[in-house]
């Protein structure tokens, strides 16, 4: 079996997408409608580009959006062509900052076969979804329906994550057994497991550590923090691809000031991948997004 070539860089992402306002004080303090770009590079080539845009309520209870965008490039798009768009709207919740989200759209394209996956929440916990092409059963693993309930959208997923492992280093908690992990907000804080459904692959999130560090990538060198992202398949599992189960990125973020935002910024994230070494993911610029 061939190792899959979207399996690092979808970890990647997700990880750059929840890292991207991880030390975020929480909702009220988010930059809306900002949009970060990233490169994304292996074996020291460039293989594909991503910007990911947040607009982000002043307060809970409010609506939120977010957009991400890949794109092979440098090398990979020599050989190939391969885009993805994924779009999420809902509310944040009153009590606890945590994303309900209403719908979910992602759009891609590989080597020429164009795949959509719907999904959404009009009658919570269970999602509805609509896939086209659907799933083959003798290629990928089937996802129970029943294992989606309580499941929330990639891009989505990303503010609850932030919702709890911020909640955790406000408050000094401790990981739980399924993190992990550990600690304080000093010495690295696990946050709540996050169950993720995007209409084919069924996952996990976890923040598996969040604490200060001294941060050199991306345009910028001080103080900063680094955590770790961990992503685990639940179901979906790709039959054609040998696709790794679980994956764990190294993620350093820096001081949003730096870039005119008013949280961290994740500066850089580190993917290992089967006999390749690493993805990286650095970020190669931020901009107001369009009004």
């Amino acid at each position: 079996m061939r190792p899959s070539p979207a399996g690092p860089a979808r970890a990647a992402l997700a990880s750059l997408c929840a890292a991207a306002v991880l030390a975020a004080a929480g909702p009220a303090h988010a930059a809306a409608d900002t949009v970060l770009t990233y490169q994304f590079r292996l074996g020291g080539f460039d293989v594909a580009r991503a910007d990911l845009a947040v607009d982000l309520p002043e307060a809970a209870g409010g609506a939120y959006s977010m957009t991400s965008d890949l794109v092979a490039d440098g090398l990979l798009g020599t050989f190939t062509s391969f885009t993805s768009r994924s779009a999420a709207a809902g509310t944040l919740g009153e009590a606890d900052g945590r994303a309900e989200p209403h719908s979910f759209r992602s759009d891609s394209t590989w080597r020429g076969e164009q795949r959509t996956a719907v999904l959404s929440w009009q009658t919570p916990p269970l999602p509805e979804a609509r896939v086209e092409p659907p799933p083959d059963p003798d290629e990928r693993e089937p996802v129970p329906p029943h294992l989606t309930e309580g499941s929330v959208d990639p891009l989505s997923a990303l503010l609850t994550l932030i919702a709890a492992a911020t909640g955790d280093a406000a408050s000094g908690a401790t990981g739980d057994a399924a993190s992990g992990a550990t600690g304080d907000a000093a010495s690295g804080v696990a946050g709540e497991p996050v169950t993720v459904y995007d209409g084919r692959r069924l996952y996990r999130l976890t923040v598996a550590g969040f604490a200060p560090a001294a941060v050199s990538a991306g345009g910028f060198a001080g103080e900063g923090w680094r955590a770790d992202v961990r992503y685990e398949t639940l179901a979906g599992t790709s039959r054609r691809w040998n696709s790794r189960k679980e994956v764990t990125a190294d993620v350093l973020l820096a001081p949003g000031e730096t870039f005119g935002l008013d949280v961290p910024v994740p500066v850089r994230i580190i993917v290992p991948v089967k006999t390749l070494g690493a993805l990286v993911v650095e970020l190669a610029g931020a901009r107001p997004g369009d009004a």
